[in-house]
């Protein structure tokens, strides 16, 4: 079975190992290539699973146990590293093992399985230290952007029954880095960003819009 869903034309662009191809055909349980193309796994074991994927897809896996857990990857976006049989999105990289308690997007959990050395985690998973850089740094990536993002949405919702886009800071920019969920540092290098591109202005007291179309563009752009 495993070897006709990989060979359906949904899969073409898949490259599997034949032990990746050996670890599938137990996982397998039944399968169905619909619109929102479903798999049914049984529980992985201590074995660990790495699919080299390309093309955007929805995954729903039920466990033995009866359980339904959906799977969704987005491939060539956010990196992200999850532990089993969890939610989860991917840049062409699907990493699942038992051996990992957790991983998620939130930077203190990507903290507590990243090391310092990348070497470690390199011989934990078995694969490629560049590939574990890599992901860490989409993973460092992606958060900035999500910062930025949370800035800029910030400042257009308070900017947009203003006529003079000009928002009167009712906090102090550490009370703000809390309200926004991030570092002051964060804050900081953000709004700098920013006022340097002219899009905003800032003082003590106020953050003033330079360029509205920026701004949104901006936001659409990342």
């Amino acid at each position: 079975m495993i070897n006709m869903l990989f060979s359906s034309k949904l899969f073409e662009n898949i490259r599997l190992t034949k032990k990746t191809m050996d670890y599938l055909e137990d996982y397998i349980i039944s399968c169905e290539i619909k619109d929102e193309k479903q798999f049914l796994y049984n529980e992985l074991l201590d074995n660990r699973i790495i699919l080299i994927l390309d093309g955007s897809f929805s995954l729903n896996l039920t466990l033995s146990s009866g359980s339904k857990t959906p799977l969704k990857i987005y491939t060539k976006k956010d990196v992200i590293i999850k532990n089993e049989l969890s939610s989860i999105n991917y840049n062409s990289i699907f990493i699942c093992t038992k051996k990992v308690k957790y991983i998620s997007i939130r930077e203190d959990a990507i903290r507590e399985l990243l090391p310092n050395d990348p070497s470690l985690l390199c011989n934990y998973l078995n694969i490629k230290e560049e590939l574990i850089c890599h992901l860490i740094n989409k993973i460092e990536l992606s958060l900035e952007k999500n910062n930025l993002v949370k800035i800029c949405k910030y400042i257009l919702f308070e900017t947009s029954n203003l006529c003079n886009n000009t928002i009167s800071l009712l906090y102090t920019m550490e009370t703000l880095s809390d309200v926004l969920g991030m570092s002051n540092s964060t804050l900081y290098r953000k709004v700098n960003y920013l006022k340097r591109h002219g899009i905003i202005s800032l003082n003590n007291k106020t953050i003033k819009v330079l360029d509205m179309d920026k701004l949104q563009a901006l936001m659409t752009a990342i």
